[in-house]
């Protein structure tokens, strides 16, 4: 019986593989296509009117819920840049989600493949590359949830491009994902391509479903260590979102969201000053598609002692390396 169990298991796993194979060659052909295409086509030549121009090539790779419409539309004033989300159109990239973890992981060991989001299946690394360069050839920039992986580090590399990557409170992360307003019907976790079952919780079970995650389905340390590299990367420029807030946020002040920007100044080879790029925050902030309000420290007005206890098993010293806490006294 245990001999028929591995073949099966075997059969489905070898299965899974030919299926991916098959999507990445179809994607492959597709992106070429659309490459040619794109090839044949006139651009306009007109030059940006920002006075915030940048010659650097950049990316906006983020985990969901950490603030990616509070930053879009920031680096789209400072740069004069259109920013194109992945999952839109002008990517034209087959895309087809795929929640299950551990089919995801059988086929990101496909070679020359990179995960661009990161619920999505896998695409060819050719296939970004196209992407990447249409994207430049418009002068526009790249937004996606795209973990870390060397390979997409060394394509990035290569090109000279800076990533720049936000970082959030994982407390009020866990809140922010239980709330994330359903879009087309989407929720992170839940129905129809997720798991119907979150649905039916009530909020104490939600927080324990994401903070534990399930057999299927990531856990909050699983999704934050699937990101969190990008810190270590020496073409990241990583932003934390409660700075960028500044004193909107509650708990940092208008100097520290000045020094905040200044990196991201910084990283563009802008030439602005401190009232420049405040001025460039307020006159972005708000214009997200689905930004909140953006409060930092609301996960206490939610977090029972239970959950408490819960998150400081699993994701406690990560809290403290990231510099949300200093030891797990809270």
């Amino acid at each position: 019986m245990i001999i028929t169990t591995i073949k099966k298991f075997a059969f489905v796993s070898f299965c899974i593989l030919c299926i991916g194979l098959l999507w990445i060659f179809v994607t492959a052909i597709l992106s070429k296509s659309t490459q040619n295409n794109l090839a044949e086509e006139m651009f306009s030549d007109s030059p940006h009117h920002s006075p915030y121009q940048t010659p650097v090539e950049f990316v906006l790779f983020t985990m969901p819920k950490t603030g990616t419409h509070l930053m879009r539309p920031l680096l789209e004033y400072l740069t004069d840049r259109n920013s194109i989300s992945y999952w839109s159109r002008e990517i034209d990239i087959p895309k087809s989600y795929l929640y299950d973890k551990n089919m995801l992981d059988l086929l990101l060991l496909i070679p020359n493949v990179l995960q661009m989001y990161w619920l999505h299946q896998p695409v060819p690394k050719q296939s970004y590359i196209s992407a990447l360069d249409n994207l430049q050839y418009n002068d526009d920039f790249l937004v996606t949830h795209a973990p870390f992986s060397t390979e997409l580090e060394n394509v990035l590399k290569e090109r000279g491009s800076i990533v720049f990557f936000l970082i959030r409170d994982p407390r009020d992360w866990v809140v922010s994902v239980i709330k994330h307003p359903p879009i087309s019907g989407l929720d992170i976790y839940g129905a129809p391509v997720g798991d119907s079952h979150f649905l039916t919780l009530d909020l104490n079970q939600k927080i324990n479903y994401v903070i534990a995650g399930t057999s299927k389905y990531y856990s909050i340390l699983e999704i934050f260590k699937k990101f969190l590299a990008w810190q270590k990367s020496s073409i990241c420029c990583t932003i934390r979102f409660e700075a960028l807030l500044g004193p909107r946020g509650g708990t940092y002040t208008e100097k520290e969201q000045s020094d905040e920007l200044r990196k991201i100044a910084t990283a563009l080879h802008l030439d602005a000053s401190d009232d420049d790029l405040l001025e460039a925050f307020n006159a972005s902030f708000g214009k997200g598609t689905i930004f909140s309000k953006g409060k930092a420290g609301v996960w206490k007005e939610h977090f029972t002692e239970e959950h408490k206890a819960h998150f400081k098993e699993i994701l406690g010293d990560v809290l403290i390396e990231l510099g949300y806490e200093n030891d797990y006294n809270w």
